[in-house]
Order: structure tokens, then C-alpha cells, then sequence
């Protein structure tokens, strides 16, 4: 159960979270923090005049074209590597890992409880 709840915060935190890349030449990211939870894990980047036009085309969401989002830290692919994208790709691995993980040990149980269960009737037969 512990496992279970774990795997929940760890998802609900990476549906709030988002990586917004700039665009043009800039190789410049943002770690966001999105004012309800969604499955855009990567948004934006592409060169300016692409950018605008998915913008205008309604690609991206009112959120992030409306700027209704917190900034909480930020990256380029031209410097070192941050600690919360250390932090953000345990938390993909987890949650990609954890989810599995938790299904298979699930179904383990329920087939041991099945099993118990089996075996425990035939001996009171």
C-alpha cells in the first residue's frame, strides 16, 4: 500500500510539472509548474516563426499562452546538468518503472490470495 500511494504523488507531481524549451536558437528550458494537473510533459521550442504560428493555431495550451504558470527553474542544453533534472528524470523513472512494478506485485498477491483461498477449501473438504 505504502508502494501504491508513492507511485500516486510521484505521478500527480509530473502532471503539474512541464518543460517549456524557448524558441530560436536558444537551447534555454524551463521547469513549469502548470495551474492544474496535464499529460504535457515537453512544450514549445522550434524555431520563432514555427512557434507563433502553433500559437496562433491553438497547439499549446491557454496556460502557457496566457503565461498562468509558475517558473520554478530553468536549464540550458549548453551548461551543466541542474539537480531537479536529476530530480525530474528519477521521478519519469519512477513513475514509468513504479507503475509496472506495482500492477505485477498486485497481481501476485491476488493470485497468492487466490491460491490460499483454494487451498484452504479443500482442506475443510
Amino acid at each position: 500500500m505504502k508502494k501504491s500511494i508513492i507511485t500516486l504523488l510521484v505521478t500527480t507531481l509530473l502532471l503539474f510539472w512541464t518543460v517549456e524549451h524557448k524558441p530560436g536558437g536558444s537551447l534555454d528550458y524551463y521547469l513549469l509548474l502548470k495551474p492544474y494537473p496535464t499529460f504535457d510533459l515537453f512544450l514549445g521550442g522550434g524555431e520563432e516563426g514555427m512557434y507563433a504560428r502553433r500559437v496562433a493555431n491553438g497547439e499549446f495550451p491557454d496556460w502557457l499562452v496566457n503565461e498562468q504558470y509558475i517558473n520554478l527553474a530553468w536549464g540550458s542544453w549548453e551548461n551543466d546538468t541542474k539537480v531537479w533534472e536529476y530530480l525530474r528524470s528519477g521521478a519519469f523513472l519512477a513513475v514509468f518503472l513504479g507503475w509496472p512494478a506495482l500492477l505485477i506485485w498486485w497481481l501476485v498477491l491476488a493470485v497468492r490470495k487466490h491460491l490460499t483461498h483454494m487451498s484452504r477449501s479443500k482442506v475443510n473438504r
